[in-house]
């Protein structure tokens, strides 16, 4: 099992796209049992290679490229469900392709070595608030880009019943009431979730005696995307726009995109969440653990602490 490659999981998850997408063409029991078999296969795979080759889970995080893998699987998760469970309605046509650009982000982009190496299963209070911390980012993640495909499923379904165009096809879209209550359920758990994600970092930082890093982009961008969805929510609760059902759906577009900016700036810039930091942000941020030669076990000791170790 620790031979298996990006390369297993995301050839599964191409020809599950490419199933997904012959839907169009090939609408059979068949086609949807071949799919969902390439997904399972896809995501055991996927299991497998975090497991081996990074050791990763979805609270022990750190770098660029293992939260692209991450996220990558629990989309491919979302997928599963959906296919099992609404299998008329093609989500993850557009789902799919959003996994398999983080997979080539998380191939292509350089790896970064992480200053410490965490226990999987802390007991101190700090680290505990650092996995919920990564953990609501991760599921904010996940629910922006499920917004994202309920929010373009409307948009196409509104364009085509606007224009009174027929498809041509063989499956059809989820009607408006359906996409707009996925877009609607997406967009208040993103604002719970981040507000999690921002209240649990203020704290952590409280604890640790340390101040916030503005010009970090990722703090400065999660941010703004929670101020940005609140104050947008807030503007439709308090006033009825004719076209509200299109407003919220573009709402969850633009959130996406600001997601994947915010992923960018957290890649290509320097910043303390990462491990791409100066030493100074590392020595404010990290957890330090080294192996004692006369133990079996790790010693963890902060960062503001001596450099060595006592044993």
């Amino acid at each position: 099992m620790s031979g298996i490659g990006v390369l297993c999981f995301a050839a599964s998850y191409a020809i599950a796209f490419c199933l997904e997408a012959a839907r169009a063409y090939w609408n059979s029991p068949l086609r949807t049992g071949l799919a969902l078999c390439w997904t399972v296969a896809g995501i055991v795979a996927h299991t497998a290679y975090l497991y081996f080759h990074h050791a990763v889970t979805v609270a022990t995080v750190d770098g660029s490229r293992s939260y692209f893998l991450v996220t990558a699987w629990g989309l491919a998760i979302a997928c599963l469900y959906l296919s099992c469970f609404h299998s008329r309605k093609p989500l993850c046509l557009l789902i799919w392709p959003i996994i398999l650009l983080l997979i080539f982000g998380g191939v292509v982009f350089p790896e970064t070595k992480t200053p410490a190496t965490l226990d999987p299963f802390p007991f101190d209070t700090a680290m505990l608030w650092r996995r919920l911390h990564t953990g609501s980012f991760f599921l904010a993640t996940l629910t922006v880009c499920l917004g994202f495909a309920s929010g373009m499923m409307y948009l196409l379904q509104d364009g085509r019943l606007r224009k009174k165009r027929l498809s041509g096809l063989q499956f059809s879209l989820p009607t408006l009431e359906w996409s707009l209550t996925q877009c609607r359920r997406s967009i208040g758990a993103s604002i719970f979730l981040l507000g999690i994600c921002i209240f649990s970092g203020v704290v952590m930082r409280a604890e640790r005696n340390t101040f916030l890093y503005w010009n970090d982009p990722l703090i400065v961008g999660t941010s703004l995307l929670f101020a940005f969805l609140v104050l947008f929510s807030g503007s439709l609760l308090f006033r009825r726009w004719k076209t509200e059902g299109r407003r919220v759906a573009v709402l969850t577009l633009l959130a996406f995109l600001f997601l994947v900016a915010i992923l960018l700036l957290g890649v290509f810039f320097t910043n303390a969440h990462w491990q791409n930091a100066s030493p100074r942000q590392h020595d404010d941020v990290g957890i330090v653990v080294r192996n004692d030669s006369t133990c079996s076990h790790s010693l963890l000791v902060t960062s503001h602490s001596s450099p060595e170790v006592r044993a």
